[in-house]
């Protein structure tokens, strides 16, 4: 199995934040309620934001920021690495 294909090892509980970067990109991200998401991919370096996010669904996005403005949940965000 190579490092892309491997589930992720390490979660935590994460707030939007318009500044912070992500030690290393995501495997995956879990909203706890349907929302669009603002984020910064991996390997790019321009934001987008992902409309209609179902919840307590892992989205296999790998990012390396999820930012506030844009985002539209104030509830529980839980990345995968």
């Amino acid at each position: 199995m190579t490092n892309a294909t491997k589930p992720g090892v390490f979660a935590e509980v994460i707030t939007p934040n318009d500044s912070t970067v992500f030690q290393r990109p995501t495997r995956g991200v879990l909203i706890e309620s349907s929302a669009d998401l603002a984020v910064l991919m991996a390997g790019d370096t321009s934001s987008v934001v992902i409309k209609g996010l179902v919840a307590g669904v892992f989205h296999p996005l790998s990012v390396q920021k999820i930012l506030s403005t844009g985002t539209g949940t104030t509830n529980q965000i839980t990345v995968l690495y």
